[in-house]
Parts: C-alpha cells; sequence; structure tokens
C-alpha cells in the first residue's frame, strides 16, 4: 500500500487535465443514498504524541492541542503519511482540515491490494477518484468528480466523505460538493490514510461511522 512519488505526481497532474465535474451536474444516481451506523473510529488526538494505532510511514507529524500537523520531507521524495486500520465496505467519514502551507491532502482508502479511492484536497480544486492500486497493477485509475474550491491557509473546513457501493460523495462546510460512482469501489476496505504533500496541512476531529442503507424517504 505504498504511495509511490509517481502516483503522487499522476495526482497532481490529473487536477487540471480531467473535465470539471459540477456537484450540480452529477446524475441523481450518483448520490450515495446511505447514512451513518455504527461508529468505526472516533479520534480527537488527545495528548501531544499518536496513538499507538496510527503509523506514520513517511513524513514528519506533530500533535498538539489536539491537532495533527503532517509536513513533507524533502528527502522522501514522497508525501507525508499517516495510516491507521479500518475496516468496513461502506462508510462515512467526516474531519477538519487546514492548509499550513501545504499543496494537497487527501482521505484515502485501502485495502489488501493497494489504494482505492480517495478525496484529493488543494487549496483549488477537490477531486473524487477511484485509485490505481499500485504501479505494478493492471487497473486504471479514474477521475470520479471534481469541483473548484478557494481554501485559504489557516482556515479550518469540515469534510464529509461518503463511500457506498459503487458510489462516492463529498460534502464541505455542510454544502454538497460532488459525486460519482465507479464499480472499483465496492470492495471491502482495511486501512484509512491521510497524504500530505508540501510544507503542510493539519487535521483534527476524524470520526467514521459505518455507512448504512438510509430510511425510507431520505
Amino acid at each position: 500500500m505504498r504511495f509511490h512519488f509517481s502516483m503522487a505526481f499522476a495526482i497532481l497532474a490529473s487536477l487540471f487535465i480531467a473535465p470539471l465535474v459540477s456537484a450540480e451536474d452529477v446524475a441523481p444516481a450518483d448520490a450515495p443514498r446511505c447514512e451513518k451506523g455504527k461508529v468505526l473510529l472516533s479520534e480527537d488526538f488527545p495528548g501531544n504524541a499518536l496513538d499507538k494505532s496510527w503509523t506514520t510511514p513517511k513524513g514528519t507529524w506533530q500533535v498538539e492541542d489536539g491537532v495533527l500537523k503532517g509536513v513533507e520531507k524533502a528527502e522522501d521524495h514522497h508525501p507525508a503519511v499517516v495510516r491507521r486500520e479500518l475496516k468496513a465496505h461502506d462508510l462515512i467519514g467526516e474531519f477538519a482540515f487546514r492548509f499550513d502551507g501545504g499543496k494537497l491532502l487527501a482521505f484515502s482508502l485501502n485495502n489488501q491490494k493497494g489504494h482505492v479511492c480517495r478525496v484529493a484536497i488543494t487549496p483549488v480544486l477537490i477531486t473524487l477518484s477511484k485509485d490505481k492500486p499500485g504501479e505494478k497493477s493492471p487497473e486504471k485509475a479514474a477521475v470520479l468528480a471534481k469541483e473548484k474550491v478557494d481554501l485559504k491557509p489557516g482556515e479550518w473546513h469540515t469534510m464529509v466523505v461518503t463511500v457506498c457501493g459503487k458510489q462516492m460523495a463529498a460534502t464541505l462546510d455542510g454544502k454538497p460538493l460532488a459525486s460519482g460512482s465507479n464499480d472499483g469501489i465496492d470492495v471491502d476496505k482495511t486501512s484509512l490514510g491521510f497524504p500530505i504533500a508540501g510544507e503542510g496541512a493539519s487535521i483534527k476531529q476524524v470520526h467514521v461511522w459505518e455507512a448504512v442503507p438510509a430510511a425510507a424517504g431520505k
């Protein structure tokens, strides 16, 4: 499940190559009809160190006052990465984030084969994608949706990511942003990660629930 530098470059490149898909243009069938079920993760980063359930294979990471900050290390030639085990098929993830000079932050879901899907956030664009599991995998990556944004350094925002079956959606600060679908994301997930590229981004209040079918009428 390594996040290769070439993969990071491909993600950054795709942000400007693929056509934009507005949330208003997404077909209703692409909007997941799921709601929160049981709690899978509730992480508020207490104390001044990460819980042992998190691993930090790349970059430098610091916890302070309930905030986790990641910074890419130039010598790594790779985005900073923090990851933990999270077993689910369908899920709803929520977290607050802030750019501190960084150029990319992602909410990444993985399984035993490698990367599954992610929401990649830059200060100007948010992209939902089905990932290529690894450099040698025959599977292809696919952009599901994109939306332009304007995120200033130092400002906190809240992102909600829903993955339900083959459907995926994101909301930003309580407003529907974009959604799309791909058969390749309809698989069991085994871990959650936050890659960060550049000079720093922060996350806090990470919560994940199992996604269950929405009640009738919702």
